[in-house]
């Protein structure tokens, strides 16, 4: 089966216009995923069955998605200790499981006091070095709101 990262680059692939394609990786398996997606990966290798797929997918992607990280981890370490890529995913499964209280409990499961958005002390180096250019400060501050019900 094709992961979503490997949808995701054989959707860049197709276009004819793109010759080289950076990926961030954070695990062994990401590099073979990508690899392996690599060798099929050109101009056209789509079908219109699939463009279709991934069409509605990213549409319902879009809806859903309240904070658009990508999980590339540029703007960890957090100099306060916030895990801000960790809040941002749990924030986002509220929305996208319209399940706030499963949200809520593994926020607080998963992420200690100090790694949460609460801690955040506005520094601003995280959006120094985020390149989706998220001000992520001010979506701390939404996370802390939703999910941390210690606040």
């Amino acid at each position: 089966p094709i992961s979503p990262a490997g949808w995701a680059l054989r959707w860049i692939w197709d276009h004819p216009e793109v010759s080289v394609v950076l990926s961030g990786m954070t695990v062994e398996q990401d590099l073979e995923d990508n690899l392996s997606t690599a060798e099929d990966g050109e101009a056209g290798s789509l079908t219109a069955a699939e463009q279709e797929m991934i069409g509605r997918a990213r549409e319902e992607y879009r809806t859903r998605m309240k904070v658009l990280c990508t999980n590339c981890q540029y703007c960890m370490p957090c100099p306060a200790g916030v895990n801000i890529p960790e809040c941002f995913n749990r924030y986002n499964m509220a929305f996208m499981f319209d399940n706030l209280e499963q949200a809520r409990q593994t926020y607080s499961v998963f992420l200690k006091p100090g790694a949460r958005a609460a801690a955040c002390v506005k520094c601003g180096a995280c959006e120094e070095k985020c390149p989706q250019n998220l001000k992520i400060r001010d979506l701390l501050e939404d996370v802390t709101r939703l999910l941390d019900v210690s606040e």
